[in-house]
């Protein structure tokens, strides 16, 4: 997630996603339900703990990696209308953002195309990149 400073609380700016296929790396708050994540605008605390403006938003998610934790947030920023959401917490966003950024990519490669090239981003040679190219053939096989 990326987040920005409004009405003196941080606010969810941006989650990130990878591709409809990518099941092993998913934003933490794709557990929760639809209603749940529509609240999910501004960050009031962690585990009860308000989050300081005055340090990065990140510092409230320090020594919390791949634990679940529960967040105080709400669609507006009036902590008054919060709720509390349970949600596990990835060790590292890297391979998220990865994903997504590959996802953007291919999204635009199939809009300018209309759908009749496919986009497969294989970062090396060795074994992570056959496992990319394998985790996403598939899905373009068709172009």
């Amino acid at each position: 997630m990326d987040f920005e400073f409004d009405h003196g609380y941080y606010r969810i700016a941006k989650v990130y996603e990878g591709g409809a296929w990518d099941t092993d790396t998913r934003s933490v708050l794709r557990s929760l339900d639809k209603k749940e994540r529509e609240q999910c605008r501004y960050m009031f605390k962690v585990n009860g703990t308000p989050v300081d403006t005055s340090n990065s938003p990140w510092a409230a998610f320090e020594a919390l990696a791949g634990k679940t934790v529960t967040l105080t947030v709400g669609a507006t920023p009036n902590p008054d209308k919060a709720i509390n959401v349970v949600v596990k917490l990835l060790d590292s966003e890297r391979n998220l953002r990865y994903r997504h950024w590959v996802e953007t990519n291919r999204q635009y490669v199939e809009k300018k195309s209309q759908g009749r090239v496919g986009y497969i981003y294989v970062p090396d040679t060795k074994e992570w990149g056959e496992s990319e190219l394998l985790r996403q053939f598939y899905g373009q096989v068709n172009k």
